[in-house]
């Protein structure tokens, strides 16, 4: 059985399982902002390929508690990273695809389905699992709007293949991003 939950955690909803939380404070209002993965229909940790999504919440403490306030990347999205670049966006690198089919969503399954609809890709065998991909998406402020940056082919992929995002900004405004290569031709 699960140990029961420490008395105070940063984060706690008692209709989402969450894990992974990445924070900053703001310099707009002084309040910190906590980009967290949560499991989507009270599901358990065991569904998370099929209901990952990352809500924002906030607080006034950096240990919170954090109270949310919305989704703001939906399933599939995980692994949250949040950087400010030295232009000033802040840059939220996740696992995931935007604009994913999530009509398997809803029943906590463990596992995607592979309906006939799902695509081949190149460097991952036949299925609809998205996570082997880092995706960023981009705003002005901590409250967004979110905007998905879109490479030049029109995909979102910046690195697929990749999971586990760790982005970090030089001085010099370069982003180098460690992760997992996990079928990166060349890496892993």
């Amino acid at each position: 059985a699960p140990a029961p939950p420490p008395a105070r955690q940063a984060f706690r909803n008692s209709s989402l399982q969450s894990w992974g939380i990445t924070t900053m404070e703001s310099e707009e209002d002084g309040r910190y902002h906590a980009f967290v993965d949560t499991l989507s229909n009270n599901c358990g940790l065991g569904s998370w390929i099929t209901n990952s999504q990352i809500i924002h919440a906030t607080s006034d403490a950096p240990t919170g508690p954090f109270a949310m306030h919305e989704v703001v990347l939906p399933v599939f999205h995980s692994n949250p990273q949040l950087v400010r670049h030295t232009d000033g966006p802040y840059l939220l690198f996740t696992i995931g695809q935007t604009n994913t089919t999530a009509s398997y969503q809803s029943d906590c399954r463990t596992s995607p389905p592979t309906p006939s609809s799902c695509a081949p890709m190149s460097i991952f065998p036949p299925r609809c699992y998205t996570g082997n991909r880092i995706e960023l998406h981009h705003a002005s402020s901590l409250d967004g709007p979110w905007q998905l940056l879109t490479l030049a082919d029109g995909s979102s992929d910046i690195l697929p293949g990749g999971t586990n995002p760790a982005p970090y900004v030089t001085s010099n405004g370069s982003v180098v991003l460690a992760f997992t290569g996990q079928g990166v031709p060349g890496v892993g």
